[in-house]
């Protein structure tokens, strides 16, 4: 039961994903103080973030630092850090190489068919959920532990009603 379980949970797993999301223009705040007006807007594959005047930028560690692009053609924090210094001009509206835009294509479809594929699986799986687990109780001879004023026959049904899936019954 508990791979079963198990199985499950690990199936819903992969069915997750980000969400589209944009900020807006707010308020962002460097480690030494620095504040400055930027967005962020993406999913979990394409995200960008650009300051108010239209410079893309990224975050590297604590620091936001201004965009530019690496070997593969994807952003990377440049050495100019947002507020403090100047920006370089290739990081206006900067935009990732075309190539680099159809990897993350491909990489975006490969995880969709993967997701359909779980999902299809949960579904066959289904008919696993639905089945009513049966529950022998067998019932033994009274002992001190299971003998008290109101148990002086054996047990309950309650006694057995919060076993399942629960810990310290015993």
């Amino acid at each position: 039961m508990k791979k079963l379980v198990l199985i499950i949970l690990l199936l819903l797993s992969g069915l997750s994903y980000g969400v589209w999301k944009d900020t807006g223009f707010i308020e962002f705040r460097q480690p030494n103080g620095i504040s400055f007006i930027a967005r962020t807007w993406g999913d979990e594959y394409f995200h960008w973030s650009e300051t108010a005047d239209g410079y893309r930028i990224v975050l590297k560690g604590n620091w936001y630092y201004y965009a530019l692009l690496n070997e593969i053609g994807d952003f990377q924090a440049s050495d100019r850090i947002v507020g403090v210094n100047t920006p370089p001009q290739l990081s206006y509206k900067l935009e990732r190489i075309s190539t680099r835009i159809q990897e993350i294509n491909n990489e975006m479809n490969r995880v969709n068919q993967l997701r359909d594929l779980q999902s299809k699986a949960l579904g066959e799986m289904s008919s696993l959920i639905d089945k009513k687990l049966g529950v022998v109780l067998v019932d033994f001879t009274p002992s001190e532990r299971n003998v008290t004023a109101h148990h002086y026959v054996g047990y309950y049904k309650i006694d057995f009603e919060n076993m399942l899936f629960s810990t310290n019954a015993w």
